[in-house]
């Protein structure tokens, strides 16, 4: 039922509901004997897709980095599972297609330094700065 709510949320570009139906799916799925591996590499897939999706509505970048990390699980998992074939090599295509994405998004919007990461603007390093400023007593 899940699952087919997940898709059908999906099908209406509700990426957020879908991502919520699918991950609930997949916990039933890793603790239930009753789903096949084909139902698992599909979800995995489904997941993975509802993430990039909802990038391009959000643009969160986590997002794609979520989708990346869905796309080497299944290829990891397919190691020892037996996912059908066609899944293996969606995976594969998408993630391939998915790491020029992620570079071309991160050099779009790179991220802000870290303040306390002793770049040039922060205030460790600048003498001036309130952080800096106090006095110090000796005893």
């Amino acid at each position: 039922q899940l699952y087919k709510e997940g898709s059908a949320s999906f099908s209406a570009a509700d990426y957020e509901d879908a991502i919520d139906k699918f991950t609930a799916v997949l916990r039933i799925a890793e603790t239930s004997d009753s789903f096949g591996l084909h139902v698992r590499s599909a979800l995995l897939l489904n997941l993975a897709q509802a993430h990039r999706f909802q990038y391009r509505i959000d643009k969160d970048l986590k997002r794609l980095r979520l989708a990346l990390d869905i796309y080497d699980r299944l290829l990891r998992e397919a190691q020892t599972n037996q996912y059908p074939p066609e899944d293996v090599e969606e995976a594969e295509k998408k993630r391939a297609e998915l790491i020029p994405e992620i570079e071309e998004a991160e050099a779009a919007n790179p991220t802000p330094a870290d303040p306390d990461s002793g770049g040039k603007d922060s205030p460790a390093r600048d003498p001036k700065s309130a952080r800096n400023r106090g006095l110090v007593a000796g005893g």
